[in-house]
């Protein structure tokens, strides 16, 4: 997990790097930009600074994962 820390890269930011344990975790209703990855830059762009610099925190790299139609549907029996 990430809690406590922060981010290496923005594309590996996750809910985690937003909180210091599991449970404000589990109380997280909104992101607080004042909040503990204020100021934090990595590459030029800064958490917080503007809304061009959160667009961009928070881009995330597309994933594809595959999963087999017979772990989701009922089964026939």
């Amino acid at each position: 997990t990430n809690f406590g820390k922060v981010p290496t890269d923005w594309n590996q930011l996750s809910w985690g790097h937003l909180v210091e344990n599991e449970t404000e975790l589990h109380e997280l209703t909104h992101i607080n930009i004042a909040g503990r990855l204020k100021g934090h830059k990595l590459k030029g762009i800064e958490w917080g600074f503007n809304p061009a610099h959160m667009a961009l925190t928070t881009l995330q790299r597309s994933v594809r994962i595959a999963i087999h139609a017979s772990s989701i549907l009922p089964s026939s029996d």
